[in-house]
């Protein structure tokens, strides 16, 4: 709680090895805190040849309204994963929020080893971008955090 009575954002890191099997439970009881504006970071530490993911669930609003009333925290959660040599794949979904019921934004971007963009899509509603080349993605399908 910040100096003026206002409960500010918490932000909990959780790094786990090979503990998927409490990973659930884990993310379940940060979650049931209660508390309005939380961002989650998981870190999977389990890979010796520095390949790994990072999943991030975060709970807030993206863009400040201007009536504190309204709840419009948008639902974020990305999972980013990366091969020993750099190049990657980040998955991003959002919900919720200032997006209407139903509605999902969903953003892929891959990158080289050299961690320049090689393709990016971007799907919402009837809306649909992408630039370069999806075969250049080092995995080949979207992932979501295993929450």
């Amino acid at each position: 709680m910040s100096r003026d009575g206002v409960a500010g954002r918490v932000s909990v890191v959780v790094v786990h090895y090979a503990g998927a099997s409490d990973l659930s439970a884990c993310v379940a009881s940060v979650w049931a805190q209660g508390h309005p504006d939380i961002e989650l970071i998981v870190v999977d530490n389990a890979s010796a040849d520095r390949a790994g993911a990072l999943d991030f669930v975060s709970n807030l609003d993206i863009h400040e309204d201007d009536d504190p009333a309204l709840d419009r925290r948008e639902l974020l959660q990305v999972r980013s994963r990366w091969t020993a040599a750099g190049e990657g794949r980040a998955d991003v979904v959002a919900t919720h929020g200032d997006l209407p019921v139903g509605t999902a934004a969903e953003i892929t971007e891959c990158w080289s080893d050299a961690f320049s963009r090689t393709y990016m899509s971007l799907a919402y509603g009837d809306v649909e971008h992408t630039e370069g080349d999806a075969a250049a993605c080092p995995y080949a399908d979207a992932e979501r955090p295993d929450f």
